[in-house]
């Protein structure tokens, strides 16, 4: 996106110039004057600085506040009695003292005992500090966006005018040359998966692989380091000496910024300090250096990490290291496929494994993307005239909602791409079961067919991806389409939704905490059957400003990642590039010693189990295909393309 706004810029400034010929030249310093506002337009545009609006204008409901800007404890401005429920011990709060907060809502607090969380009591929001503490957080997370927007200008200044001046791209210094795909990690041979730990039950720490380096590290929540959990014996970290228990405090002399206490909070800290740095000491052939603490001593290490090319300034397009992880995960799940089409997974995983490889739009994998969807066909296909018993009862068992939706959005994907139509009535099949389950009234959906978990209120992740599905059918020649069960399961949706552009895990929370995954492909969705433009707009914007919390998602960060990329591409594209940017650290946290071992698992800091049942590995490769692929328009529906028979 900068090149191509550069490059217009230029020839916009060049025919000016040349047309100001007639009038006299401009002198030099004229010409650098314009020639440095044009650089700080674009850069502004890039890089804006958000103006510092008081909280208490536009927030009249607290209980509405993002979750970035709640304070885990308030102070009390009067005196507040806290008990223990049912005719338990109590205690008095003096004003002055400080309180955990447990419950916003319009007019009131929920308070609990800092020493005893059994004991509660309730506040008036004005006789807490509630509001004061919600300002500085959002004061202090602008200016943190603000110095960062303002240092990134900076960064990026030399290339800008670099690129308005025509010059070639500048390389880092030290930078190699002559990549070999097959010759990289070949001095660490053998197999390695870090299995990441999971977070369930809110931990207040986040395990995370170290990609090329071969391990995983412990980092600890509001921690400035983190501490060795695991090292593969023949991988460049263990080779270089470093050991278990072994706690890093530096990379590259420079100290790590404290990682956000919060569970949903952004990668700032540790796990991006460090993924850049590796993709520094990659890209210039330089030892990646670090600083340790092995029992009490400060240790320095150099570690000799495999060759690979940094990220392109239009990453992943013409990305050299882009194509090269891409190309990784694709050969490790094509090898890893069974005779029958399938791998080791349930159905819904089995869809995902295929589609990523149709998203890549390489012919030589057809084989095996076909062997997939004939499989899934033969399995899912129903008889004709099925009752409305046939329909919703129990057909793959457990979580069988979520496997007609997949398979059936993997189906859709198929057919559009090939014109194979012997998938047509299991694709058919899997849109009317799902249509079939729709609660009457509210259009809710669960797990399993007709049964809605949590006191009937459903869940909210399966309508959108059922959504996708019938939106793909919606464009599939000779398919007959009922627009009646969208609109019933779209209300589910709305009801949903109490943050613009946020589509909550239910009607009973319907917040905006861990949306990613769902607003994303709800945006996809009617990107697809082009509804519901000023709602699309909302989405984008509220999927911008959220980026980087896409892994916050729960029981599967796979999808609040995929969902998260594909709902930007199709609701706020400018952001398209701003986001892959963003995540530069993540891929190459998930990017292995060779090649041969494919991609590795980056998990959410809290419950990730749902990846665990698909199995994290093949999990963690089509993620990487997915979302270095959501960027084309010319393979999937999902991802932009209109064309049909494109494979």
């Amino acid at each position: 996106m900068l090149r191509a706004i550069a490059k217009q810029l230029l020839l916009t400034w060049a025919c000016v110039t040349c047309c100001s010929g007639a009038r006299g030249a401009e002198t030099p310093s004229t010409s650098s004057e314009k020639e440095a506002r044009e650089v700080d337009r674009i850069l502004a545009e890039r890089y804006p600085i958000r103006p510092v609006t008081p909280l208490g204008e536009f927030v009249t409901d607290y209980s509405k506040l993002p979750e970035k800007l709640i304070p885990e404890t308030v102070k009390l401005l009067v005196p507040t009695v806290l008990s223990i429920p049912d005719g338990g011990a109590s205690k008095t709060i003096e004003a002055g003292q400080t309180a955990l907060l447990i419950k916003i809502t319009k007019t009131e607090v929920t308070l609990g005992d800092l020493k005893n969380r059994e004991m509660v009591g309730s506040a008036k929001v004005d006789d807490t500090d509630l509001k004061e503490r919600a300002e500085f957080l959002y004061r202090s997370i602008l200016d943190t966006s603000n110095k960062e927007a303002l240092e990134q200008r900076e960064v990026m200044r030399p290339k800008v005018l670099a690129h308005l001046r025509g010059e070639p791209e500048s390389r880092p210094q030290n930078s190699l040359s002559g990549f070999n795909p097959k010759s990289y990690g070949r001095d660490f041979t053998g197999d390695y998966f870090p299995e990441i730990r999971n977070g369930l039950g809110e931990k207040r720490d986040h395990e995370i692989p170290l990609g090329p380096l071969g391990g995983k590290a412990l980092v600890l929540y509001g921690g400035k380091e983190a501490s060795i959990s695991e090292l593969w014996p023949e991988g460049p970290g263990a080779k270089a000496g470093l050991q278990l228990g072994d706690r890093i405090l530096k990379a590259g002399g420079t100290t790590f910024k404290s990682y956000s206490s919060k569970s949903g909070g952004s990668p700032e800290g540790f796990p991006k300090a460090i993924g850049l740095a590796m993709i520094e000491a990659q890209a210039t052939g330089q030892p990646l250096e670090l600083s340790i603490d092995r029992a009490g001593d400060e240790l320095q290490l150099r570690i000799e990490l495999a060759h690979l090319p940094d990220f392109s300034d239009t990453f992943p397009s013409d990305c050299e290291r882009s194509a090269f992880m891409l190309k990784a995960a694709a050969e490790y799940l094509a090898d890893q496929q069974k005779s029958d089409g399938t791998w080791h997974a349930q159905d819904y995983g089995n869809a995902w494994c295929a589609l990523s490889l149709l998203a890549t739009g390489d012919k030589q994998y057809a084989k095996q993307i076909k062997t997939t969807a004939r499989h899934l066909a033969t399995k899912y296909e129903i008889k004709a005239n099925p009752s409305h018993e046939d329909l919703i009862a129990t057909h793959r068992g457990a979580l069988d909602n979520w496997r007609h939706c997949m398979v059936g959005i993997f189906l859709a994907e198929y057919l559009l791409a090939t014109g194979d139509t012997s998938v047509a009535p299991a694709l058919e099949a899997c849109c009317r079961r799902i249509e079939a389950r729709l609660q009457p009234g509210s259009g809710r959906l669960g797990h399993q067919t007709t049964n809605l978990p949590y006191k009937g209120t459903g869940l909210v992740i399966i309508n959108v991806q059922a959504h996708i599905m019938w939106a793909l059918a919606a464009n599939i020649n000779g398919m007959e389409w009922d627009w009646d069960p969208w609109e019933l399961s779209f209300k589910s949706v709305t009801d949903a939704m109490r943050v613009p552009g946020a589509v909550g895990y239910s009607v009973r929370s319907p917040g905006a905490f861990q949306s990613g995954t769902r607003s994303g492909a709800m945006a996809t969705a009617l990107t697809l059957a082009d509804r519901e433009k000023s709602m699309r707009g909302k989405m984008g914007d509220w999927l911008s400003s959220t980026r980087i919390e896409f892994p916050n998602t729960h029981a599967m960060t796979s999808l609040g990642i995929v969902y998260g990329f594909m709902g930007i591409k199709n609701a706020d594209p400018k952001a398209m590039q701003d986001c892959y940017d963003d995540y530069r650290w993540m891929f190459s946290l998930t990017t292995p010693p060779n090649a041969r071992q494919g991609t590795y698992y980056y998990g959410c800091r809290a419950n990730h189990t749902g990846d665990k049942y698909l199995k994290r590995r093949l999990v963690a490769n089509w993620v990487t295909i997915m979302t270095l692929s959501t960027h084309r328009s010319d393979t999937l529906w999902i991802f932009g393309n209109r064309k049909r028979d494109w494979y």
